[in-house]
């Protein structure tokens, strides 16, 4: 059953982390990447194909050579943005655009990733910019070989509310919001949803304190064996920000039952 009707998480809980919006080797992203990999922390870099420079494919190939345990890629997109009737929107999936359009963006994404990390990307993780998408969305990924997809699976009373009713319902989404099916397959074609549940930050620079991200994993462990915790890189791009990181590196590796692992490895051991 869907995360949010199922039965008590087992003792031990699976956590994974996800970093969004990589693309150019900046100073924040190479911080970030050393922070976790000196920490022994798996993290599933989320890659926006448009703005991936040379430097930072030959860095995260480098790194994958080196550690595949501590990395893999996914693709985020295309170029995270899209115009409509003139207007530009900061997210490229859902009813603005066709089935077949949909799919020649994600061909496109998948072209550049494959080309420029060549095997350390096997095409198989795809997150949504802005966590939008529609039907059309993971029938797309589906024909162009996508077996994971990850967006938002929060644990609020409000959003299993709804979650609960669209399933239900038989409903996939609602507008371009995707009603959450974390950790089984989605409705709309065999993609297995693995969704984060605690946005240690939104994009933006944040202040944030570890003992309320912490708290935040513990609430959603009520509700589900599978813990995602989303990031951006660049929010974190200062001094207090690189102490922050540092600090829930270690928060994170004192909780007790917990396994941290790639999407891909949850994905397998969830099939």
């Amino acid at each position: 059953m869907p995360f949010v009707d199922m039965a008590p998480p087992a003792p031990r809980t699976r956590i994974f982390l996800r970093d969004d919006d990589v693309g150019a080797w900046t100073p924040a992203l190479a911080r970030f990447v050393a922070c976790f990999r000196e920490h022994g922390l798996p993290v599933s870099y989320q890659v926006i194909p448009a703005h991936l420079t040379d430097e930072a494919a030959e860095q995260l190939r480098a790194f994958h050579a080196e550690r595949p345990d501590l990395c893999e890629f996914g693709q985020h997109g295309l170029a995270h943005e899209m115009t409509v009737g003139g207007k530009r929107l900061t997210w490229e999936f859902g009813r603005e655009r066709d089935l077949a359009t949909q799919q020649r963006v994600i061909a496109e994404g998948k072209a550049i990733m494959q080309a420029k990390l060549g095997q350390a990307f096997p095409a198989k993780l795809f997150t949504p910019p802005r966590h939008r998408f529609d039907g059309n969305t993971v029938r797309a990924l589906h024909a162009e070989g996508f077996t994971i997809l990850s967006a938002a699976a929060y644990v609020d009373p409000l959003r299993r509310f709804v979650y609960r009713l669209g399933h239900g319902l038989g409903m996939g989404t609602i507008g371009n919001r995707g009603i959450a099916y974390h950790p089984q397959l989605r409705p709309e074609a065999p993609l297995r949803e693995l969704s984060i549940a605690v946005a240690v930050d939104d994009g933006a620079p944040v202040r944030r304190e570890v003992s309320d991200v912490l708290a935040r994993i513990e609430r959603a462990r009520q509700h589900t064996s599978a813990v995602g915790l989303m990031f951006h890189h660049q929010a974190w791009d200062s001094a207090e920000g690189t102490r922050f990181l540092e600090e829930l590196a270690l928060g994170l590796k004192s909780l007790p039952n917990c396994d941290f692992v790639l999407l891909s490895d949850l994905a397998q051991s969830a099939a």
